[in-house]
């Protein structure tokens, strides 16, 4: 039955990753809720992800079954096309066995990657697109804090045994010169002149300021919902600036996440693969205590169950 389990929202964030990693003038007070999301969370860190600057499906395919790039030979550049068509075990299909409603929302196309396949095919009982949600197809797109309050519409709507699955689209490229106004408090950061992409890696931080205002409306909307919430929120890839990211000697690959609220435990700081993320996170909200979520004990990981999805989507 759906009983009165918390409800479950995890949120691929476009392109989101603590700024304050490229430079510490940067980051400073530019992300104030990922600090207080940190400060409170069950487990952050980096998020080891396939992609640098795009390729967001292998991400998404990822957290979403459990299994590694590694299984996947040259399937891995486009999970999707070729093991989305049947059903795929997935964290959405553990849950909806649990009791669970399963629903995705993604403000664009839900053609593009061909998701209006794949998302079915991955255990989602409902998907709610750009038809429903809003959104523009060309930039600016569904700002993330509009998405945000449709979030917690939606979450109204299910009641407390569900799990919502969010793919953001507000901060994707092209970061271009022209469009709204940049907030002042990015345009001081740094002369933008003076870095090449400049212009674009400030109309990126300002998006980025938006996803972490997303990030405040969830973590504010569930703490008054619900208390007992599980909030996961990470990104999906690096923004591809390359330039921008040279010029202050940024190389770093990856991009970062956090699991929200920690209650009494004190935060634990860990690097994660993208495959591992999604399963600590079901594996928690089923019952597994948090050293045994984390210590890869739950369902999820054997290679029977890699094989067989190998197998269903061939």
């Amino acid at each position: 039955g759906r009983g009165d389990a918390a409800p479950i929202v995890l949120v691929q964030c476009e392109s989101f990753f603590d700024a304050g990693r490229l430079d510490p003038a940067i980051g400073g007070e530019l992300l104030p809720a990922l600090e207080e999301c940190r400060a409170g969370a069950a487990l952050s860190g980096r998020l080891e992800v396939p992609g640098w600057g795009a390729n967001t499906m292998r991400t998404e395919f990822a957290v979403l079954t459990g299994i590694p790039e590694s299984e996947l030979g040259y399937d891995r550049f486009n999970p999707y096309y070729a093991l989305a068509r049947a059903p795929v075990a997935s964290q959405a299909w553990r849950l909806r066995e649990a009791g669970y409603r399963t629903i995705c929302l993604h403000p664009f196309s839900a053609r593009f990657f061909r998701r209006d396949l794949a998302m079915p095919a991955l255990g989602f009982d409902t998907f709610l697109d750009a038809k429903a949600l809003g959104g523009s197809a060309r930039p600016p797109y569904c700002a993330d804090p509009d998405l945000a309050r449709q979030v917690l519409r939606v979450l109204d709507e299910a009641g407390p045994r569900c799990f919502i699955f969010v793919i953001t689209m507000g901060n994707h490229g092209p970061w271009l010169d022209k469009g709204p106004p940049i907030d002042p408090a990015v345009t001081r950061l740094f002369d933008a002149r003076a870095v090449p992409q400049g212009k674009a890696l400030q109309r990126y931080l300002d998006g980025l300021r938006r996803s972490d205002e997303m990030l405040a409306i969830l973590m504010s909307g569930l703490e008054q919902r619900r208390g007992d919430a599980m909030l996961g929120f990470y990104g999906d890839h690096l923004p591809s600036l390359p330039h921008a990211f040279e010029h202050f000697g940024f190389t770093e690959p990856h991009s970062d996440y956090v699991i929200w609220p920690g209650g009494a435990a004190p935060p634990l700081r860990r690097d994660l693969p993208a495959h591992d993320l999604g399963r600590i996170i079901v594996d928690r909200a089923l019952g597994a205590e948090w050293d045994a979520a984390i210590g890869g004990s739950g369902a999820g990981t054997t290679r029977d169950r890699v094989e067989g999805v190998l197998a269903a989507g061939r």
